[in-house]
């Protein structure tokens, strides 16, 4: 007669459920690192796509303003200038196949009379874009709105043509400043929101708070663009009014 030992030929019900156990852990834990790492690739892919849209945007507005046009007001229009800006809207002269144009950027709401259009490739230059966070808050649209210069003297809107560039700016979170010399014999740059001389900056900076879809975080992105037809000069005691 053979005799069997039962802890030979099997596992005890205490042994399988300590095994069920620790397997049961291991994959709880192998779950848990997989889910986070799929949130975490989520969340830095809405990020990036958040920066590159913001990217194409400053550049857009770095392209135009790089090729802003001069044009002397003063014969005929007085009060007018080439170039005029406050801390939340932008206008000025650019050039085109038909003709001379006068583009603004500024905020405001998502209205469905604009129409919305993707603008193509633009120059990739100038500083580098600055991140930070903060709090997120309300929305506002980035508008870009364009006219001819004749329709502009006339004050004619009818014809205008007017774009969507971004949907995720937060309330009031467009900002322009422009670059004066701090004085005549100084060459460091002071910054101020407002432009109304007879003559085109040749520094802007521009800084956008952006809302995150993901985390409704705000990134600010900064950035100061040169334009070659502009001139640095002290602030001017007297300007156009």
């Amino acid at each position: 007669m053979k005799i069997y030992n039962k802890h030979i030929l099997g596992f005890t019900l205490i042994e399988v459920l300590l095994g069920l156990s620790i397997f049961s852990i291991i994959s709880l834990t192998a779950y848990s690192v997989f889910s986070a790492g799929i949130r975490l690739n989520i969340s830095i892919e809405k990020q990036a796509r958040v920066l590159r849209e913001s990217r194409g945007m400053l550049e857009l507005m770095q392209g135009e303003f790089e090729n802003m046009l001069f044009y002397d007001y003063s014969g005929s229009y007085k009060g007018k200038t080439a170039l005029s800006g406050t801390g939340s809207s932008i206008s000025f002269i650019k050039g085109s196949p038909l003709g001379l144009k006068v583009v603004r950027y500024y905020l405001g709401p998502d209205e469905s009379m604009v129409h919305q259009g993707l603008k193509g490739p633009t120059a990739s230059k100038n500083v580098s874009v600055l991140l930070e966070s903060a709090k997120g808050g309300y929305r506002d649209c980035l508008i870009r709105e364009e006219r001819g210069f004749i329709d502009d003297l006339a004050g004619n809107s009818s014809q205008n043509e007017v774009e969507i560039i971004a949907k995720n700016i937060k309330k009031n979170g467009l900002r322009f400043f422009y670059g004066y010399l701090k004085g005549r014999l100084s060459d460091e740059i002071k910054w101020e929101t407002t432009w109304k001389n007879d003559y085109i900056a040749s520094m802007i900076r521009v800084e956008v708070d952006l809302i995150s879809d993901h985390d409704k975080k705000t990134v600010t992105l900064t950035k100061d663009i040169f334009i070659p037809t502009g001139y640095l000069r002290p602030i001017e005691t007297k300007q156009i009014n």
